[in-house]
Protein backbone atom coordinates (compact mmCIF):
# COMPACT_ATOMS: atom_id res chain seq x y z
CA UNK A 1 0.00 0.00 0.00
CA UNK A 2 1.00 3.54 -0.64
CA UNK A 3 2.02 5.99 1.80
CA UNK A 4 0.68 9.78 2.29
CA UNK A 5 3.97 10.81 1.03
CA UNK A 6 3.88 8.50 -2.42
CA UNK A 7 -0.20 9.93 -3.03
CA UNK A 8 1.21 13.12 -3.12
CA UNK A 9 4.16 12.44 -5.60
CA UNK A 10 1.78 10.78 -7.79
CA UNK A 11 -0.77 13.63 -7.57
CA UNK A 12 1.91 16.05 -8.06
CA UNK A 13 3.16 14.14 -11.25
CA UNK A 14 -0.66 13.93 -12.81
CA UNK A 15 -0.87 17.70 -11.69
CA UNK A 16 2.40 18.87 -13.72
CA UNK A 17 0.82 16.67 -16.58
CA UNK A 18 -2.45 18.47 -16.75
CA UNK A 19 -0.62 21.69 -15.96
CA UNK A 20 1.76 21.61 -19.24
CA UNK A 21 -0.71 21.02 -21.99
CA UNK A 22 -1.35 17.52 -21.78
CA UNK A 23 -4.53 16.30 -22.41
CA UNK A 24 -5.75 12.71 -20.77
CA UNK A 25 -7.68 10.38 -22.95
CA UNK A 26 -8.92 6.79 -21.30
CA UNK A 27 -7.79 4.17 -23.13
CA UNK A 28 -9.19 -0.07 -23.03
CA UNK A 29 -7.69 -2.07 -20.56
CA UNK A 30 -6.53 -5.47 -21.39
CA UNK A 31 -6.40 -9.01 -18.79
CA UNK A 32 -4.52 -7.41 -15.81
CA UNK A 33 -5.76 -3.90 -15.84
CA UNK A 34 -9.32 -2.77 -16.55
CA UNK A 35 -8.63 0.71 -18.43
CA UNK A 36 -5.71 2.56 -18.72
CA UNK A 37 -4.98 6.44 -19.29
CA UNK A 38 -3.36 7.76 -22.53
CA UNK A 39 -1.59 11.65 -21.76
CA UNK A 40 -0.97 13.31 -24.84
CA UNK A 41 0.68 17.08 -25.89
CA UNK A 42 0.70 18.06 -29.65
CA UNK A 43 4.04 19.84 -30.83
CA UNK A 44 5.09 21.26 -33.74
CA UNK A 45 6.09 17.94 -35.47
CA UNK A 46 6.05 16.39 -32.84
CA UNK A 47 3.38 14.20 -30.04
CA UNK A 48 4.80 13.50 -26.58
CA UNK A 49 2.99 10.65 -24.98
CA UNK A 50 2.53 8.77 -21.62
CA UNK A 51 0.64 5.97 -21.11
CA UNK A 52 -0.15 4.96 -17.69
CA UNK A 53 -0.91 1.63 -17.13
CA UNK A 54 -0.19 1.21 -13.38
CA UNK A 55 1.47 3.67 -10.83
CA UNK A 56 4.62 1.59 -11.62
CA UNK A 57 4.19 1.00 -15.30
CA UNK A 58 4.38 3.70 -17.60
CA UNK A 59 5.74 4.53 -20.87
CA UNK A 60 6.37 7.93 -22.05
CA UNK A 61 7.78 8.66 -25.73
CA UNK A 62 8.00 11.70 -27.75
CA UNK A 63 7.53 10.55 -31.56
CA UNK A 64 7.66 12.13 -34.85
CA UNK A 65 3.65 13.18 -35.71
CA UNK A 66 2.46 13.06 -39.31
CA UNK A 67 4.71 10.24 -40.94
CA UNK A 68 2.63 7.75 -39.93
CA UNK A 69 0.28 6.41 -37.57
CA UNK A 70 2.96 4.30 -35.86
CA UNK A 71 3.82 6.37 -33.11
CA UNK A 72 5.46 3.97 -30.51
CA UNK A 73 7.29 2.35 -33.74
CA UNK A 74 11.31 2.92 -33.10
CA UNK A 75 11.08 4.48 -36.76
CA UNK A 76 9.50 7.64 -35.01
CA UNK A 77 10.23 7.46 -31.67
CA UNK A 78 13.01 10.24 -30.79
CA UNK A 79 12.96 9.83 -26.94
CA UNK A 80 11.38 7.55 -24.75
CA UNK A 81 11.55 6.36 -20.96
CA UNK A 82 9.53 3.47 -19.04
CA UNK A 83 9.25 2.86 -15.09
CA UNK A 84 7.30 4.34 -12.75
CA UNK A 85 4.95 6.82 -13.20
CA UNK A 86 6.76 9.45 -10.50
CA UNK A 87 10.19 8.92 -12.33
CA UNK A 88 9.41 8.67 -15.60
CA UNK A 89 7.37 12.00 -15.11
CA UNK A 90 10.78 13.68 -14.04
CA UNK A 91 12.73 12.80 -16.98
CA UNK A 92 9.90 14.25 -19.03
CA UNK A 93 10.35 17.36 -17.71
CA UNK A 94 13.84 16.88 -18.20
CA UNK A 95 13.14 16.66 -21.93
CA UNK A 96 13.88 20.61 -24.12
CA UNK A 97 10.84 21.33 -26.08
CA UNK A 98 11.08 20.62 -29.76
CA UNK A 99 13.57 23.03 -31.29
CA UNK A 100 15.16 23.73 -28.37
CA UNK A 101 19.07 23.31 -27.80
CA UNK A 102 19.17 19.26 -26.30
CA UNK A 103 15.58 18.55 -27.14
CA UNK A 104 16.03 14.70 -29.07
CA UNK A 105 15.14 14.79 -32.98
CA UNK A 106 15.98 11.58 -34.34
CA UNK A 107 14.31 8.63 -34.38
CA UNK A 108 15.86 5.45 -32.71
CA UNK A 109 16.26 3.33 -36.29
CA UNK A 110 17.44 4.50 -39.24
CA UNK A 111 14.82 4.14 -41.60
CA UNK A 112 14.79 1.21 -43.64
CA UNK A 113 16.12 2.67 -47.07
CA UNK A 114 19.30 3.54 -45.53
CA UNK A 115 22.70 2.66 -47.37
CA UNK A 116 25.41 0.96 -45.51
CA UNK A 117 28.39 1.40 -46.82
CA UNK A 118 30.15 -2.23 -47.88
CA UNK A 119 33.76 -1.45 -46.66
CA UNK A 120 35.54 -3.52 -44.71
CA UNK A 121 32.64 -6.01 -44.04
CA UNK A 122 30.80 -3.55 -42.16
CA UNK A 123 27.40 -4.74 -43.41
CA UNK A 124 28.00 -8.58 -42.87
CA UNK A 125 29.25 -8.24 -39.19
CA UNK A 126 26.44 -5.75 -38.08
CA UNK A 127 23.77 -6.66 -40.37
CA UNK A 128 24.12 -10.17 -40.99
CA UNK A 129 23.92 -9.78 -45.08
CA UNK A 130 26.10 -9.63 -47.99
CA UNK A 131 27.15 -6.14 -49.24
CA UNK A 132 25.52 -4.94 -52.37
CA UNK A 133 27.52 -3.72 -54.54
CA UNK A 134 27.41 0.17 -55.33
CA UNK A 135 27.81 2.40 -58.45
CA UNK A 136 31.37 3.65 -58.55
CA UNK A 137 29.90 6.40 -60.21
CA UNK A 138 29.49 8.37 -57.22
CA UNK A 139 32.41 8.41 -55.80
Amino acid sequence: MMGLGGMRQVNAALNYLLENRFKRVDAPGDDEVARTFLFFRIWPGYLDLLHLRAEDDVTAIRSLAGRDDRLFDDRNVVWRAEGPLVGVVGELRQVPAPGLPGAPSRPFTAPSHLCVPAASGFRERWCGRPAVRQSRRWR
